[in-house]
Parts: structure tokens; sequence; C-alpha cells
């Protein structure tokens, strides 16, 4: 008996591992861990880029609808009439998400609630885009940080659901300036009565002018794509999350869909923001061609 007992034993201690076997074994799975996390990461991202694309095209497909119910007329990026204009019951302000919601949302009854305005204080009835969230493809890009920047007591961040829309369809407009005289003013895709921008409603036929490189919706942090129109450079070219009003500017979010580790060259350079253009397709491009696929019309404006 005892002679068995001690075969046994000799074979349990010929299998048990050393301690220096199990560290190398816990080395190799932290490396190999090292190696394939950024791989993930990565292929993440992109999946968030591809979906966040194809709700782009399904926004495109709606205001194709829209123009076709519209005699071609697509929606404007802000309306706020004189209030004497508005339908008892209808929205004091309304933003291009909220034209295009019935495309987007069959036999759905746009949300709508009252919020304080920002410049009067007073209660007034619009649309509550976030009761739309996760739900729709206006809320389609996942990479949007909608913590940060989606705000339902101002009058621009309600509408923030991580895309904009250009509101220049004119564009390039010669010598124009920031000035509410300027040549153009009149002529952007934005009416405003109580500010100083009153624009129009623009045709599909108008927007699809070099409609191939034409931006007509974008990643973005507010409703619109506001840009600098007075300079022109890349010397001086800012976006968010590094914002810089003082020079050459686009406000997309080129850093979206980039790795975490970004930095200001780097989101320049890289292809990080999602574009619906004017024609209709998708592409991701970097801030340098939004830009002059916003202010630009399509046509590369910028100086070195």
């Amino acid at each position: 008996m005892a002679v068995g007992q001690n075969r046994r034993m000799r074979r349990g201690r010929q299998r048990a591992f050393t301690l220096v076997e199990l560290l190398v074994v816990i080395g190799i799975i932290a490396i190999l861990i090292s190696v394939l996390l950024p791989v993930l990461n990565s292929a993440r991202r992109a999946g968030v880029q591809v979906k966040c694309a194809a709700s782009l095209h399904q926004i495109g497909d709606a205001l194709k609808m829209y123009a076709g119910d519209n005699h071609a007329w697509w929606p404007i990026a802000k309306w706020a009439p004189e209030k004497t204009w508005i339908a008892p019951g209808a929205p004091v302000a309304m933003t291009w998400q909220d034209f295009l919601f019935p495309y987007l949302h069959k036999n759905t009854a746009l949300p709508l609630a009252q919020f304080n305005s920002d410049t009067t204080g007073q209660p007034e009835l619009r649309s509550d885009l976030s009761k739309l969230r996760g739900k729709s493809p206006l809320w389609g890009c996942d990479a949007f940080k909608n913590d940060q920047y989606f705000d339902e007591t101002n009058d621009i961040y309600r509408y923030s659901t991580g895309y904009g829309m250009n509101y220049y369809p004119g564009a390039p407009y010669p010598n124009f300036g920031y000035t509410v005289v300027s040549p153009g003013i009149n002529e952007l895709c934005f009416y405003d009565f109580y500010g100083s921008v009153k624009g129009r409603f623009w045709k599909s036929i108008e927007w699809n002018k070099n409609g191939a490189n034409r931006c007509v919706i974008a990643d973005a942090n507010q409703f619109w794509i506001y840009t600098s129109s007075s300079q022109h450079f890349k010397s001086n070219f800012t976006c968010e999350p590094f914002f810089d009003m003082g020079g050459t500017f686009v406000r997309v979010d080129g850093a979206r869909h980039l790795a975490p580790n970004w930095t200001p060259k780097k989101v320049l350079q890289g292809k990080g923001i999602n574009i619906l253009y004017a024609d209709g397709h998708v592409n991701s491009a970097s801030p340098f061609e939004t830009y002059n696929a916003t202010m630009g019309g399509g046509f590369d404006i910028l100086a070195p």
C-alpha cells in the first residue's frame, strides 16, 4: 500500500506547474492582450463609424422623400419665423431634424414639450428630441458624446443629436464676411426672424450643384455646421474638440471616430468625420475636406 501511494504522489507532483511556468504563461497572456486590445478597439471604432454612415444614408433617403412631398424643396437648417406665422399647436422653431422626422418615423407624432427659452425665459413649444435617443437615425452615431453636448435647457444644444446641417448651400461666397450685411447672408439655409439671418429654403437642384462634393449633413456637436467665413487658411485651422473662433474653423467633430490618443495634428490629417453629400453618398473626410465641402461648396478654397 505504501508503495502505491508513493507512486500516486509522484505522479501528482509531476503534473503540477512550477511558479516560473505560471509566471511565463501569465506573461504570454498579458502580451497577447496588449497586442489584441488595440486591434479590438480599432475594430469597434470602425463598426461604430459604419453604423453612423448607415444612419446618414437613412437621413439622405428622408431628404429625397421630403423633396418629393414639397415640390423639390429641402429642409432648412433652422426655421424660426415670426410668431404670428405659427399655427396653433406647432413648435415656435424647427430644425432640419423636425422636418425629416415624419420620413424617418412613419405614423409617429413628433414629440413636443414646453421649454423655457434661454433668451426670453418664457415657455415655448418645441420638439423634444431627447425622446428619440437610441431610437432614431437622428441619434445614429454611437460615438457622439451626448452627455457633454445635449442640453434641453439651451435653444441650440437641445437640438444636438450628433449631426449638423450645412447652411451654406450657395457656397462659395465671394467676399463673404461675418457682418449681417455681407453679400449672400440672406441666401443662407437658415431663417431666424428675431435674429440676424433671414435666409431661405433651397431646392434639391440647387444643393446638387457640385453635389458629389457638397456637404449636407456631417458629424457635429451642434445641429448646424458653423464655419469661419472671412478666413480660409490651413495654418490657423481648428475644429472640435479644439475649436478656436479666432482663426479658420469648422464646427464638426474631427476626433469622434479616431483613437482616443488623438492630437490636433492627427485630427486634421485623419478622416474622422462622416459626411452625407448632396448627391446622396456618404464618405469619411478630414476637417480640411469638410470645410471645403461646406464653406467651399465642394471646391478647395483653403490656402496654406
